[in-house]
């Protein structure tokens, strides 16, 4: 049994909760794994408790994100504290792009309401 992350996936939308702190090497790792496995291109990330990444790695994240996921998608990041959720608006800012929408937020249930809307056209 995986310690670190599940992973769920229900129809186009993929939920990857953190269990533990994760470094670098190991969110950089998570990323692809979900890249390979969830085709979706729906996703809520709770990093609510388990976001411990300097705003260096934020930026490497983030750059690894725009490799392995391109084109249309919506991503909500789930955030509960302040310092978390400053990271992320950061790694909002480096990885927001055309047709690529990321918000976060810092409850659940407004997190994947956002995520089941439907796409404007």
């Amino acid at each position: 049994m995986n310690d670190a992350y599940t992973i769920t996936t229900s129809d186009d939308l993929t939920i990857v909760r953190l269990l533990r702190d994760l470094n670098l090497d190991e969110m950089l790792e998570l990323l692809d794994v979900v890249a390979a496995r969830c085709p979706g291109n729906r996703r809520l990330w709770d990093l609510s408790k388990h976001l411990k990444l300097a705003n260096e790695d934020i930026r490497l994240v983030a750059e690894r994100g725009k490799r392995a996921w391109r084109g249309p998608a919506r991503v909500a990041l789930l955030a509960t504290d302040d310092l978390s959720f400053g990271l992320l608006r950061v790694f909002e800012a480096f990885r927001s792009s055309d047709g690529y929408e990321i918000r976060v937020f810092r409850d659940e249930e407004a997190a994947l309401a956002w995520l089941r809307e439907p796409d404007e056209t």
